[in-house]
């Protein structure tokens, strides 16, 4: 079954189009924005799956979410998003501390190294 959306998520009001093919045990979605072309998960695919309908202004999110429902997207698309928020906070944690490491190593530079 392929269902077929019109994402409005963007602050420009650019218009996306999504789509969703529920075949035997397979779920595939892709997008046309940016990200969806490079085959990356998006907010407009991610907002389908998610049953976000305010979102979009045409498809047939009831026939989808009935389609979705006895399955475990919806447990595999929090885990995916609790997993991902995680390692975006150690990403920040990581950066935060290389730029400490490059803030060091700056002052060691202009005011010279320690020799203790």
């Amino acid at each position: 079954m392929r269902y077929q959306f019109k994402a409005h998520l963007t602050a420009e009001g650019d218009l996306y189009h999504v789509e969703v093919i529920v075949g035997y045990k397979k779920i595939s979605v892709s997008c046309d924005c940016e990200a969806g072309r490079m085959k990356k998960p998006c907010v407009h695919a991610m907002g389908v799956l998610r049953g976000d309908r305010h979102a979009f202004s045409q498809g047939d999110m009831d026939g989808l979410q009935k389609h979705l429902a006895p399955t475990r997207l919806g447990e595999i698309l929090a885990r995916y998003e609790r997993e991902t928020a995680q390692l975006e906070k150690q990403m920040r944690e990581l950066r935060d501390a290389l730029q400490k490491r490059h803030t060091e190593m700056e002052k060691f530079l202009r005011d010279g190294f320690p020799t203790d």
